[in-house]
């Protein structure tokens, strides 16, 4: 089995495993589930933001694939039709 870019990324900082639960506060499962590489989609980005802060990697970079998705679903915003509607207050004055 082929060594996940998560695992690897730890085992280069020199953070175990067990400390690298204690500075996150990510459960010993959810990284474990990483390590082995489990989809991504499984755990969502706020976790894998907490991970790349305590290795202190960009988010992106420990995770590569979540840009690709960021881009995907900008993308589609950019493309779906959006009604602006803006609020004007009516002058009480009159």
């Amino acid at each position: 089995m082929k060594e996940s870019n998560f695992r690897k990324m730890r085992k280069e900082k020199g953070i175990t495993f067990e400390k690298l639960c204690d500075i996150s506060g990510v459960s010993y499962g959810t990284i474990r589930k990483l390590e082995r590489g489990a989809q991504d989609d499984s755990v969502n980005f706020e976790i894998k933001e907490k991970l790349a802060k305590a290795l202190k990697i960009d988010v992106f970079v420990l995770f590569p694939g979540e840009l690709e998705k960021l881009e995907q679903k900008m993308k589609k915003l950019r493309r779906s039709p959006v009604k602006m509607q803006f609020f004007v207050p009516k002058d009480d004055k009159k």
